[in-house]
């Protein structure tokens, strides 16, 4: 490998010294200041290593890996644990998250990033997480209710850069604030060079007008009844139309409580594509790439389909990484591993970034492309997450994760195509969560 992500790991390491050093997200000065079995080093990889076997299996295991590395013989308990992992607060997963984005995406990366047509396209997209049921838990979220019963959940949102395969935006919250409020939060932190797609739930004038007012372009699809204007353009039988849409008056409202000056004379420019889907259905995508010459007509479905990744990376956190089994049951707890888990995850797409020279290689003598097979890929980091990190270097253990991945690979069929089949929102989801269950091997 000519050039790979193991600066980066050397980086977080730094950046982990620092945080250590200067408390800033710790609950008190005084945490972590003594020698103790769960030092604050332990408690992170302990939690960024995805504990979702019972806990006191995962402590055993964990210290019995990090005491090898430090040569050291300590022992601890899963109350032990819990107590240590109060001293940190949320925040600090959040901001190492943020870090190695920075680091991903700055200009010290010798890796040339993939871009489609100069921008970086990320896909946005939401679930619904099921979460442990406590009396804390419920004021955090909020419940979901229905004639069932009732089941404490939170809203996941996820910004996923589909070309690169990192998670670049997340959020884990209440259930009552819709995917697009979040949406319009991150939209002001972008810029133009971020091209932003969305499925059909997102469209609306305020989202859109943002999207204007922050130069950062986006292509979303829409319900063929979204407004006049769009059931007029598929009336008309065009492929494409340009036109100024105003502001509905929820719009003008919601906008100015943002600080968004507009009134009910301000438009914006609004480009309408037809796209035939292989199956003969219809599909209209509103876009602010409004220059035909640039973006002409014909890019728009391949666009609209890269979309897909951030649903598969979604799946790929719900039901591989299992991100809704937690070891905690305490709101701070959640959001540790929440963030720890997108941690992890972008940790796994480095190293995978990392094999795709050598999958080139392969790729080469075979029928078809084969690719990482992110399951097993992410079975292997497990339980290497603290190697990589607390050993004396990092460089052994890097190049030995990447050649474990390179021996798990799995074809890429052309032209597979599976059945999406439709389901009622249900309150039990596929992992739900107990007070008194954790998963043992």
């Amino acid at each position: 490998m000519n050039s790979t992500n193991l600066w980066i790991i050397k980086e977080i390491l730094l950046v982990l010294k620092e945080l250590k050093k200067n408390k800033k997200y710790f609950k008190s000065p005084t945490s972590f200041t003594r020698d103790r079995v769960f030092t604050f080093e332990t408690v992170f990889f302990l939690i960024a290593d995805l504990p979702r076997k019972s806990l006191g299996v995962e402590v055993e295991k964990g210290l019995a890996i990090i005491n090898e590395l430090i040569g050291k013989k300590k022992e601890g308990t899963k109350s032990g644990f819990g107590k240590a992992r109060l001293k940190i607060k949320p925040k600090l997963f959040e901001v190492i998250c943020k870090k190695l984005l920075a680091l991903y995406y700055g200009v010290d990366n010798p890796k040339k990033l993939k871009t489609w047509k100069g921008f970086r396209l990320k896909a946005i997209d939401g679930a619904i997480v099921d979460l442990v049921d406590t009396p804390e838990m419920r004021e955090k979220f909020g419940v979901q209710k229905n004639q069932h019963g009732v089941s404490v959940q939170g809203r996941m949102m996820i910004g996923y850069d589909v070309l690169n395969k990192v998670i670049t935006n997340n959020y884990l919250g209440e259930l009552s604030i819709g995917e697009s409020n979040v949406a319009k939060d991150w939209v002001k932190e972008m810029d133009s060079k971020e091209l932003c797609i969305y499925d059909r739930l997102y469209p609306g004038s305020s989202l859109q007008y943002i999207h204007h007012y922050f130069d950062v372009p986006y292509v979303m699809r829409c319900k063929l009844g979204h407004n006049g204007r769009v059931k007029a353009f598929i009336a008309s039988g065009k492929k494409e139309l340009t036109e100024q849409w105003y502001l509905t008056d929820t719009a003008i409202t919601e906008l100015r409580k943002r600080g968004i000056i507009v009134t009910n004379k301000t438009t914006m420019p609004v480009r309408m594509v037809r796209v035939v889907l292989d199956e003969g259905e219809v599909e209209v995508l509103v876009t602010s790439l409004i220059d035909n010459k640039k973006y002409p007509h014909k890019i728009f479905k391949a666009l609209y389909f890269k979309r897909w990744g951030v649903e598969t990376n979604i799946g790929f956190l719900k039901n591989t990484l299992q991100i809704e089994l937690v070891s905690g049951r305490r709101p701070d707890n959640i959001l540790q591993e929440f963030h720890a888990t997108i941690f992890r995850a972008n940790i796994q797409s480095l190293l995978e970034e990392d094999c795709e020279e050598q999958m080139e290689k392969i790729n080469s003598r075979r029928k078809f492309d084969y690719q990482i097979n992110h399951t097993v890929a992410a079975g292997n980091l497990k339980d290497n997450l603290c190697t990589l990190f607390l050993g004396e270097d990092p460089t052994d253990k890097y190049l030995k994760l990447v050649k474990v991945f390179i021996k798990n690979i799995e074809p890429i069929r052309p032209g597979r195509n599976v059945i999406r089949n439709k389901r009622v929102q249900k309150l039990n989801g596929k992992y739900k969560p107990m007070t008194n269950y954790k998963k043992a091997v």
